[in-house]
């Protein structure tokens, strides 16, 4: 049985070229079409085309089975929306922060504070 996963760099509807609504028939040939761009006994001054052979070969096994293509889903959307809703709070505290006065104002009225009270306190005698 083949170990399912989902890693984004290797998410295969986007190795087959296929959208993740494909059925049976549009996989079959997606597979067929990536294979003959990729298969050793084809391509044989290609250096890494075992692997891509072997990599398209887990893909269709994956994707052509009804459960293990159900679970990789699962897995797919459950990356997509933790990513989504790392975007959305990334979002929310930019825009937090954009609402603040930017650190550089803030930090110029202090020193500007600081100047005026040690000018005052020369003026007035108080320090040396």
């Amino acid at each position: 049985m083949a170990q399912i996963s989902y890693e984004p760099n290797r998410d295969y509807y986007r190795l087959l070229r296929i959208d993740s609504e494909a059925g049976p028939d549009e996989i079959r040939a997606a597979y067929r079409a990536a294979m003959r761009l990729v298969h050793p006994d084809l391509n044989p001054a290609r250096q890494d085309s075992t692997a891509a052979a072997q990599e398209l070969n887990h893909a269709y096994d994956i994707l052509s089975r009804a459960p293990l293509r159900a679970q990789y889903d699962q897995l797919r959307r459950e990356y997509l929306n933790r990513r989504r809703t790392s975007a959305t709070r990334a979002r929310r505290a930019r825009r937090c922060r954009s609402q603040r006065a930017p650190r550089s104002v803030n930090r110029r009225r202090v020193i500007d504070e600081i100047l005026a009270r040690v000018a005052s306190g020369l003026l007035n005698g108080l320090t040396s």
